[in-house]
């Protein structure tokens, strides 16, 4: 914990980084050290929320989480992002309008079920052989596999 003592006034006072921007809080006279912890976690916390926009996103809803968080992530930052796609476009089928703090351990197993039960289909894209278009059609290749549906 972040919280020392003056040595001069004997006054509790916390002290710590965050984000690299130093913080520094003299407390009041006669708060009990376990009072001066508090005060620091809940001064963290507050930082920590408010620097993440958190309090906004307490009643949200899936579609909006995807949109809003997510698949920007996603763009960003991972080379599946084509997966992540496919998988989102699945997933708005049973969890579109709920709100995430709605969305239970059943409900996910619901959804594995469900995508375990879709075939997996393989997209031929359009070639061209001897100066004609061929292909560009889906072919369904097999059942999904437990391990598949894991990574999802």
């Amino acid at each position: 914990m972040a919280v020392y003592t003056d040595k001069k006034s004997g006054r509790y006072y916390v002290k710590f980084d965050f984000k690299c921007k130093p913080y520094f809080k003299r407390l009041p006279q006669g708060i009990t050290k376990r009072k001066a912890e508090q005060f620091e976690t809940a001064w963290k916390a507050q930082l920590f929320f408010d620097g993440v926009g958190f309090k906004e996103q307490r009643n949200m809803t899936f579609d909006k989480f995807l949109v809003k968080v997510y698949l920007p992530f996603s763009l960003k930052n991972k080379k599946s992002h084509a997966l992540d796609l496919t998988i989102c476009k699945a997933a708005l089928q049973l969890f579109e309008k709920v709100n995430l703090r709605d969305i239970r351990p059943s409900d996910i197993e619901a959804f594995k079920t469900l995508r375990m039960a879709t075939p997996v289909q393989k997209h031929v894209d359009f070639t061209i052989r001897n100066g004609r278009r061929t292909g560009g059609y889906y072919v369904p290749v097999k059942e999904r596999e437990p391990a598949t549906v894991e990574r999802e």
